[in-house]
């Protein structure tokens, strides 16, 4: 006779390794670019590659003159508009006091909107409205002139240096974030079943 060996099937908890290996990614990398135009005046000691930063560390200064005068020009607009609309407001009260006194008899509707300044007053106010858009723009562009780290990141390169004049969309550097990083993982197909993964699709539908 032939002699077998038996063995009792028991349920037990198994380790199975799955090997695998990948490149360590930032999840998020950015490439820093100017948005306006002007030489570079100042550069932090920290902007340099390898550096570590932190969300809102100044990066680089560009030169601000310019954006300053734009500024005064378009705070003095605003001014001279609101002063408009102002007198504007008060010839339309007198227009319209006058007008309640001496009512007028079979008077259009045009005609009593020009009676009572109304197109003056609309004029005034757009006026008004453009150049505080002005305004806004020009504190935008002045704030733009200073550069800032987006997040805590690390400086992987440095594109511009002390005296370089920076045109809108000129490369300044590259950076990437250290809050969270990414790897991707081959993993052989006789070994899914090892993981805990979602369903795979082959690709008819069907999981």
């Amino acid at each position: 006779p032939l002699l077998v060996d038996v063995a009792v099937a028991t349920e037990q908890s198994l380790r199975i390794h799955v090997r695998s290996q990948g490149s360590v990614q930032a999840r998020t990398a950015t490439n820093l670019v100017s948005e306006v135009a002007g030489k570079v005046v100042s550069l932090a000691d920290g902007f340099a590659a390898g550096a570590l930063v932190q969300k809102g560390d100044v990066l680089l200064q560009i030169d601000d003159r310019n954006y300053q005068a734009q500024l005064k020009r378009a705070e003095a607009a605003v001014a001279t508009a609101e002063s408009n609309l102002s007198q504007e407001q008060g010839r339309s009260a007198v227009a319209k006091n006058d007008y309640e006194k001496y009512p007028r008899s079979k008077v259009t509707s045009s005609a009593k909107a020009l009676a009572l300044r109304h197109p003056q007053l609309a004029e005034a106010q757009a006026n008004l409205d453009a150049a505080q858009a002005d305004l806004y723009s020009a504190q935008t562009d002045l704030a733009r002139t200073t550069i800032r780290a987006p997040y805590r990141a690390i400086i992987r390169s440095r594109n511009v240096d002390l005296g370089q004049y920076l045109t809108v969309g000129g490369q300044v550097g590259e950076l990437f974030s250290v809050d969270r990083a990414e790897v991707r993982l081959p993993i052989a197909d006789s070994k899914l079943d090892y993981l805990n993964l979602p369903a795979l699709s082959d690709g008819s539908g069907q999981n």
